[in-house]
């Protein structure tokens, strides 16, 4: 939508993206000079909820060696816009934007939630390339991702 009132302009798109993400603090993922710390920070984060909420889930992935810090960093950084719906990578940014100092918490639980969403797939799968097919492929509406 940047792109559209920017009439293509993706330096200006990029200049306006980046001020309104500057008061989330969803920016920490970029900052190079803390080997993106921030980002494999909460992918961690995400894996403990994940052990916690789903212990099959966990294991499974973990018996076919799937680290999901292979996979989750793109959906974080990309807020999902390549794992979802166009609508529904929106409807996450919007809520990214709205969500201020907590869009990290925001991303994780996404995250989480779209795991839940592939959970019947990824308990199919026999081995890692199998896994990553489904973590890294577009899906259809009906993601978890809820609109407010």
């Amino acid at each position: 939508m940047i792109l559209a009132v920017c009439k293509g302009n993706e330096d200006e798109t990029l200049a306006i993206f980046s001020c309104l993400l500057e008061d989330t603090s969803f920016g920490d993922y970029f900052e190079r000079e803390r080997n993106f710390e921030a980002l494999h920070d909460d992918t961690r984060k995400l894996e403990l909820v994940l052990q916690e909420q789903d212990e099959e889930l966990f294991a499974h992935l973990q018996s076919i060696e799937l680290q999901l810090g292979s996979v989750t960093p793109a959906w974080m950084l990309t807020c999902f816009f390549l794992h979802v719906t166009p609508e529904e990578a929106i409807g996450v940014l919007d809520q990214v934007l709205k969500s201020g100092k907590h869009a990290r918490l925001l991303l994780v639980d996404f995250a989480a939630q779209h795991l839940q969403f592939l959970r019947a797939e990824l308990l199919e799968c026999t081995d890692i390339e199998q896994a990553f097919a489904i973590l890294k492929s577009q899906r259809e509406p009906r993601s978890p991702v809820h609109h407010s």
